[in-house]
Order: structure tokens, then C-alpha cells, then sequence
């Protein structure tokens, strides 16, 4: 037999690409004494395989499927059981959601009154007392605002006082130059 045919069935053997009659033409090759030396460390491995010859029972198809269909219903169970999971955590947080909701609910007001103009009255007086004390809360930011006011205006003097200092120094300015000219 051709070793570059068989060195390519090799290679196709290790990666699992090969088919029975080929696998038997390799058992078949390696059955022999006269090997190359190079491929002689592969003899045991084909000679273990052919007296290996597999024999499958008649049942084995049907053994196969079931263990398929099992693994399959297992994954389905598994699957259905993750989503029950996640919708009755979903279902709990609604209902704790809704629990806090209800309890947090400030009451509902009743109606006091059956009397429009008491009403009036009574809602008229807690305004008024509403404004008096606001007012009483706003008193000191008046007189915050007048200081302020008032400080507004020192620092305008000072402004003042600044532009006064600038003329001086123009004159004390005018007075050096006039000093410079003179000693000439």
C-alpha cells in the first residue's frame, strides 16, 4: 500500500473524519510485520482496535433515543421551573409593592363641614394665621435687606473715596514730571 495514503488516513483517523471501510484499511495495514519505522508506534493502537471489533445490540438505537428524550424532558422541567421561579419572584415584588402602597396611602379626608360659609370661615382664618406667621418669618429678612442696603451704600462712599486717591495720584504724577523738567 501507498504510506502517503495511509499517513493521510492517519492524520484523518486523529481528527475523526475517517469511515469504517477506511478505519478497516488502516486495521488492515497495520496487521503486517514489515512497517516503516516511523509509523511502527501506531501498530498497537490499530491492533487494539481491531480486536475491538464494537458490536452494537439491536436494542441500542432505542436505548439511545430514550436517554435523548429524558435529557430533553429534564431540560424542559428545568426550564419551566427557572420561569415559575422568576414570575413568582416577579408576582411577590408586585405584591409587596402593592402592600407598602396601601399602607403608605395617607387616610381619605371626610368631609367637616356641611356648611359652605362655616366652611369659608374656617379655611379664611388659617389663612390669615398662614400669612401672620409668615410674616413674622420674613421680618428678619427685611431687616437683613436693610443692612445689606445700608452697607451697599458705605461701600459706594468708599468708591468715592478711591476715585479722590486716583486724582491724587495723577497730581502726585504731574507733580514728578514737573519736578524732572525743572532739574533740566
Amino acid at each position: 500500500m501507498n504510506t502517503k495514503h495511509i499517513e493521510t488516513l492517519i492524520g484523518r483517523y486523529f481528527n475523526g473524519e475517517t469511515n469504517l471501510q477506511e478505519e478497516q484499511e488502516l486495521r488492515t495495514y497495520f496487521e503486517q510485520d514489515n512497517l516503516p519505522k516511523h509509523l511502527s508506534h501506531l501498530q498497537a493502537i490499530f491492533a487494539v482496535h481491531a480486536s475491538e471489533a464494537p458490536t452494537l445490540s439491536s436494542s441500542f438505537d432505542m436505548q439511545l433515543m430514550q436517554k435523548i428524550q429524558q435529557h430533553e424532558a429534564s431540560k424542559r422541567k428545568r426550564k419551566l421551573i427557572s420561569r415559575l421561579a422568576i414570575a413568582s419572584s416577579i408576582a411577590a415584588i408586585i405584591l409587596l409593592f402593592y402592600s407598602v402602597l396601601t399602607f403608605l396611602r395617607p387616610a381619605q379626608f371626610e368631609d367637616t363641614f356641611n356648611d359652605p360659609t362655616m366652611a369659608y370661615e374656617q379655611a379664611s382664618d388659617a389663612l390669615l394665621f398662614v400669612s401672620g406667621k409668615l410674616n413674622q418669618g420674613m421680618q428678619p429678612a427685611r431687616e437683613a435687606s436693610a443692612k445689606l442696603d445700608k452697607s451697599v451704600d458705605e461701600v459706594s462712599r468708599i468708591k468715592t473715596l478711591n476715585k479722590g486717591i486716583d486724582q491724587m495720584l495723577k497730581l502726585n504724577k504731574i507733580d514728578e514730571i514737573s519736578n524732572i523738567v525743572s532739574f533740566r
